[in-house]
């Protein structure tokens, strides 16, 4: 027992460490209840929310190979501004567009009434001038290019009549036509020694400045098949009929070549170009397993563009996806590389100010590192398969309201797994019932599960990640697996998402 004189010592600590406990414990319990009833008293509306569920769509990968890739590429103009870029800055540019880039194809603009402007007439240094060559060997230094592509334009006037409804090319003129192009074909490879090994007939013949009738497109290809081969240039190649969009005036052209066998053997392939109408089913319908090529030859937009232009990036990468998951085998975009213009730097993938500081005068657009993100993805050689989505079918870009997900999926060379995405969706978008409206649908992020069938059952298969949006450009992400043949990932609006396995 204590001594009674320490007793109330210690009852005192005892009742101050109890009274303390005590307060602590209402203190707990009042601010618990306080919690409660405002919790309680707050209407639904007031509570916090989970984030919502991403709308989820499915992508399927059909089993069997389809068309073989054949490569990027870009046509080029050349002002004087080029011409005054010293060596090691047309260097720079070219390792940039062409290396960096890994494009294998270069469009050349071929105008014919500044080649022969009189009946006659040739005149080779007006039209393919010294910046010109200039930027043509500046490419084919770089060792990427496979493919010098004519893309002709500016019939004479003399060669042309007004009938139908429109411009054609006069009947009895048809062979002078025919060897305007060979003649320019053969003068540029014995003087330069330039070999130009595919050929178009006309830049978008649907145009007001040339129309076919139905039957002469027939004709043409094979006047300008013999034209060529008289001049023994049996290898260069022929594509038809690169109009302005895969409608159904591109349809009806292409059905005159097939009805006549001799003037579908003529060609190599068949050719449009990707803007508000890209390439379709029936395009696509065609063109398979008829041992031709399909050549998108001219993807564009146009009007001004500031860098970080996610919206014009996204069109881009989304058309591609869309064009070679309907058959297109060459992908070629409007200009590579050229001087600034405010008004309409759209056209170009990068821009130059000669005048600028060794650091200041390339600019890259937004859509220079999707397209580097596609070309990174999908190699020369790959074997695409047909992709379908739960959301939106065939996911065909033309006209009326494009689709909210674009997507393609191939088989590269090295054995490797390759798979594309874009998000079209933007504050731009809206929700319409006009068949009119050519614009894409509101922001909204997806869950998406790509699904390629002829892995089903394979062993879990990691793939590596890339991401470009506003903000990111070309970045590479964690890697995610595939069991089963199946991931889900998810994709925010304005996004392009790339996705590549080990081979």
């Amino acid at each position: 027992m204590q001594p009674m004189s320490k007793q109330p010592i210690q009852m005192r600590r005892l009742w101050q460490v109890w009274s303390r406990g005590m307060i602590a414990g209402m203190l707990v319990l009042s601010l618990g209840t306080a919690c409660n009833a405002g919790l309680l008293g707050r209407s639904p509306s007031d509570l916090p929310t989970p984030p919502a569920k991403l709308a989820s769509v499915m992508l399927t990968a059909k089993a069997g190979e389809q068309q073989k890739f054949g490569g990027f590429g870009v046509s080029q103009i050349v002002s004087k501004d080029y011409a005054q870029l010293p060596y090691g800055r047309r260097k720079e540019l070219a390792q940039v567009l062409w290396k960096d880039l890994r494009l294998n194809t270069l469009r050349l603009w071929f105008f014919m009434d500044v080649y022969a402007p009189k009946p006659g007439q040739r005149q080779l240094s007006p039209m393919f001038t010294d910046p010109y060559l200039q930027m043509v060997r500046d490419a084919q230094q770089t060792g990427q290019i496979q493919n010098l592509l004519l893309a002709p334009t500016g019939v004479p006037q003399y060669l042309l009549e007004k009938r139908d409804g429109g411009m054609r090319i006069r009947r009895d003129k048809l062979t002078d036509w025919a060897e305007t192009i060979a003649d320019f074909i053969q003068a540029v490879r014995d003087r330069y020694g330039i070999q130009i090994n595919v050929t178009g007939i006309q830049n978008e013949p649907n145009d007001d400045h040339l129309n076919f009738s139905k039957g002469e497109i027939a004709q043409a290809v094979k006047q300008l098949r013999r034209s060529l081969d008289q001049r023994k240039l049996n290898a260069v190649k022929i594509i038809a009929p690169e109009s302005s969009n895969a409608d159904g005036y591109a349809e009806r052209l292409i059905d005159d070549l097939k009805r006549d066998p001799d003037a579908w053997n003529a060609i190599e392939g068949i050719a449009t170009h990707s803007y508000n109408m890209a390439a379709t089913p029936a395009m696509a319908d065609r063109v398979r397993n008829t041992g031709k090529t399909y050549w998108q030859t001219e993807a564009g937009a146009n009007g001004p563009e500031e860098p970080g232009n996610a919206m014009i990036a996204t069109s881009m990468a989304a058309r591609f996806l869309n064009d070679v998951n309907h058959w297109v085998t060459h992908w070629i975009w409007f200009i590579g590389a050229a001087q600034a213009d405010p008004n309409d730097n759209a056209t170009r993938l990068m821009k130059f100010e000669a005048d600028r500081p060794q650091k200041t005068w390339v600019t890259r657009f937004k859509k220079y590192d999707y397209l580097q993100q596609l070309t990174q993805t999908f190699e020369v050689g790959a074997t695409f398969r047909t992709v379908e989505s739960s959301l939106d079918g065939k996911m065909v870009w033309t006209y009326g309201k494009k689709p909210r997900i674009n997507a393609a999926v191939a088989r590269n060379p090295d054995g490797s797994w390759a798979i594309g995405i874009t998000n079209f969706t933007s504050e731009e978008g809206r929700h319409s019932q006009d068949p009119h409206d050519q614009t894409g649908y509101p922001t909204q992020p997806f869950s998406v599960t790509i699904r390629i069938a002829e892995l089903a059952g394979s062993r879990p298969r990691p793939f590596q990640v890339r991401r470009s949006n506003a903000q990111l450009s070309n970045q590479q992400q964690a890697d995610m697996t595939m069991r089963n043949g199946a991931l889900t990932l998810d994709i925010q609006p304005l996004e392009l998402l790339t996705l590549r396995s080990q081979p």
